[in-house]
């Protein structure tokens, strides 16, 4: 999975990716029935994959805050129940209302903006839940360093050159101490963000934002940028518990009727 913007931070232009475009290098082909909590968000007009996310209620997706970045609402699909990334011809959702972290702003430097970089996004109609289409739990705590999770999206499945996955990817990763992934960084990594790794030609490239890391059947962590794909550098994500209760409050929708739709 990879990120489509390149940030420039006393570094060369190739080294931080951090965008609404993330895919997965390496991953392995699999089934949304085994993942049916995991979507995706597209450009309908454009038929064009933009972020992963996962359904945390009948009305609510879990992704990462850029995935908005300079794109309206309206203009957003969000495609659940399927495995396939060039399915278009299926029912999709509305988005009619994000809630983006109060502390977020695009135009933030790298720093702060990879630290709040977590949504939730309300889509109508309501999701009727099955078993292609499902809900990941919240973490009632929080994760632990040396812990296994899966990551799954339809990001770009090779990094410089490769594709969109068409079929529904999966891997396998390992969260590791903050410390040990702040050496290849150039600004701090603060608590309420992880880093996996699994080994070169593994993780997260475009198309890949705001994908779900799922360990013990809870989602843990939201894929927001990378130091571009798999190139035996960790990745970096959002951790889950420490916004919950901003997840909550969203959730809770009291300011927009499409909410109640």
């Amino acid at each position: 999975m990879n990120f489509q913007l390149i940030i420039i931070v006393c570094l060369s232009i190739n080294d931080v990716v951090f965008s609404k475009r993330l895919r997965i290098v390496g991953g392995i082909d699999t089934n949304i029935k085994e993942y049916p909590y995991t979507i995706s968000l597209r450009l309908q007009a454009a038929q064009h994959l933009i972020c992963g996310g996962a359904i945390i209620s009948q009305q609510h997706i879990l992704t990462a805050a850029h995935c908005f970045d300079d794109t309206r609402l309206y203009e957003i699909s969000v495609y659940i129940g399927t495995s396939l990334s060039t399915n278009y011809t299926m029912p999709y959702y509305r988005v009619c209302n994000v809630h983006a972290h109060p502390k977020y702003d695009a135009k933030n430097e790298m720093a702060m903006k990879a630290q709040y970089d977590i949504a939730v996004a309300v889509v109508v109609p309501r999701i009727i839940l099955n078993e292609y289409q499902n809900v990941v739990s919240l973490p009632r705590r929080n994760v632990g360093v040396g812990k296994t999770g899966v990551i799954t999206g339809w990001g770009k499945t090779g990094y410089p050159i490769g594709d969109t996955s068409e079929v529904i990817q999966m891997q396998t990763m390992t969260i590791i101490k903050n410390s040990e992934c702040q050496k290849y960084l150039p600004f701090p990594l603060h608590s309420d963000q992880l880093c996996a790794f699994q080994r070169k030609g593994v993780g997260a490239c475009y198309g890949d934002s705001g994908a779900p890391l799922v360990v013990d059947g809870k989602i843990v962590a939201v894929s927001s940028f990378v130091r571009p794909c798999a190139i035996g550098e960790p990745d970096i994500y959002v951790r889950v518990y420490a916004y919950l209760n901003f997840i909550k409050q969203s959730m809770d929708c009291p300011s927009t009727s499409c909410c109640l739709s």
